[in-house]
This record gives structure tokens, sequence and C-alpha cells, in this order.
């Protein structure tokens, strides 16, 4: 370790993973969360609030194999993320090992940011992480996560609406969401899985109809103090309606989901993510994902 001396383990916070797929209350959750003053989490209003780190499907990959403390931080520091941690480079260095990967500074990064608010977690959200969860489960040993999911059909019809306007056409873009959908939803079933005693699960409908009490089973699971809890953005909804949520999908949508659903089942989980991670990492190219802007 360099000079400075590291967050001594027995007082290091905890990470904590928001998980789900994309459109499914992720961001909600986890501003709900951020608002306990035991839970911190990089936010800012232009980002809905919670920032997404992309650090498992994008900063790895852009960043790969080992290097300095300040190898990382000069390439690291263009991001938005850096940017909104208000960590210097002496600061982070002196607590982070002399050498590491990307995910070794970014965990140094987190750490530093809940000692300095006096929190006992630290919390990240990115729905791409969710096909990463052995990573996740083996470089945060002891880490808690937070699944969401919900209903299929809200969820994709919220997923067309914000992110299907690409230039693939229509039947191309709804399989794409429903391959993203299914294999989102098998990895947090795998997850669950794995590590139950690491892990609760969250309905999103469950969570609308009743947020205090969904809120106290969440805050006496994680040990702390049950207080109410509000996020402090606007909900980033795909629609209008807001808190009606996406109008019915028309039949014929919903018979193609649903068949596609079927196929995609019985294509092997392993062999889903390896797809989906072989496209991440030919997708991260360089960083900035997010420019950096003055804070």
């Amino acid at each position: 370790m360099p000079g400075g001396a590291p967050i001594a383990e027995a007082a290091r916070p905890v990470p904590l993973f928001v998980l789900g797929t994309a459109r499914s209350g992720t961001t909600w959750l986890a501003n709900l969360l951020v608002s306990h003053p035991r839970i911190v989490g990089l936010t800012a209003p232009d980002h809905h609030g919670i920032h997404e780190s992309h650090l498992l499907d994008h900063t790895r990959y852009a960043l790969p194999g080992r290097m300095t403390c300040g190898e990382f931080v000069s390439r690291y520091s263009a991001e938005d993320y850096y940017a909104l941690a208000k960590v210097e480079a002496g600061e982070l260095c002196a607590a982070a090992p002399e050498r590491g990967d990307a995910i070794t500074f970014f965990s140094a990064l987190m750490d530093l940011i809940a000692a300095r608010a006096g929190a006992r977690y630290w919390l990240e959200k990115t729905p791409k992480h969710v096909i990463y969860f052995e990573t996740l489960l083996g470089r945060f040993p002891t880490a808690r996560f937070v699944l969401i999911e919900r209903g299929f059909e809200r969820t994709l019809a919220s997923q067309l609406a914000m992110f299907g306007r690409t230039e693939s056409g229509p039947a191309r873009r709804l399989a794409e969401k429903v391959f993203r959908y299914e294999s989102d939803r098998r990895s947090l079933h795998a997850l669950a899985r794995r590590a139950p005693e690491r892990v609760i699960r969250v309905a999103y409908e469950r969570l609308v109809a009743d947020t205090p009490g969904e809120s106290s089973r969440l805050l006496r699971w994680l040990g702390l103090d049950d207080e109410p809890l509000q996020s402090a953005f606007a909900p980033a909804s795909s629609f209008a309606g807001g808190d009606r949520g996406p109008p019915p999908m028309a039949l014929g949508l919903r018979v193609a989901a649903g068949l596609l659903r079927l196929a995609f089942d019985v294509v092997p989980l392993s062999l889903e993510r390896r797809l989906r991670s072989r496209h991440d990492r030919r997708a991260a190219t360089a960083l900035p994902l997010f420019p950096r802007r003055a804070r």
C-alpha cells in the first residue's frame, strides 16, 4: 500500500448493488435507498438521480488490465462519475493499492465516498451489470444485492418507448428487448440461487402499492434504522402518464413477444451472457462514456 492509511477492514463500507433489467424501477429504488443517511450513492438531476457507473459493461473493458492508481485517474477523471465523486487523485491513491485494475480503484473510490459521508453502505446501480453477477460476487465478497423485477409486458413497453427508436427495424428491436429482459431475468434468479443470504428481492408492483412497507422491509434486511425513504428526484418515466405506466400492448405484439420469450428460454443462460458480454467488450472502445461536466 502507498503512504496513506487504507480504510480499516472492520470499518470498510459495504457495497450495495441494485440490480434489475432496464425500465424495471432500478432508478426509483436506488433513489429511495440513497435517501437514507447511512446509504450513499452518486446522484445528479441530469442523471434522474442515481448515476450509473457502467463499471463492468464498459469501464473495465475500456481500461483493461492492471495499472497504477495515477494511470487510472488520468483516464477515468474524464468521466462524469468521477466528477460527481469529488475525490482528488492524491486522496484516492493514498487509500488504494499501488496497482490494480479498474474494479480495484472503483471500489477504493466508493469506499472513500462512503467513509466521507459516514455511510455504512455505498450504492451502485447499472442495469447492464445483471449478467455479470458472477464477477460481482467474486470481486465484492461482502456486497449485498437488492433485486427488482417488474412484469414483462409493462417493462417491455417501457423499453420500446424509451430505447426502441434505433436504425434497426421493429422486429429486430422487439427481439433485442425481449432477449435483454429474459437474459436479465434469468441472471437475477441465478444470483438469488447462488447467494440467497446476500440477496433481497423486490417486486416493482409491490413497491408501488406499498412503498413505506417495502422500504421498511429493505431497511430491516440491511440492519438500518427504519425511517421514511423518499426520492429527491422526479420519476424517469417513459410515458406522459407517469405512475400509470405504459398502455397495454397490441395483441399481435404481445403474441410475438411471448413467442420470443419461449425461444430465448431454451437457450443456455451461459450462452446468452457470453453473447452480451462480447457485445459490451466490442462497444467499449473509449472513455468517457459520460463526459465530465463542471460541477
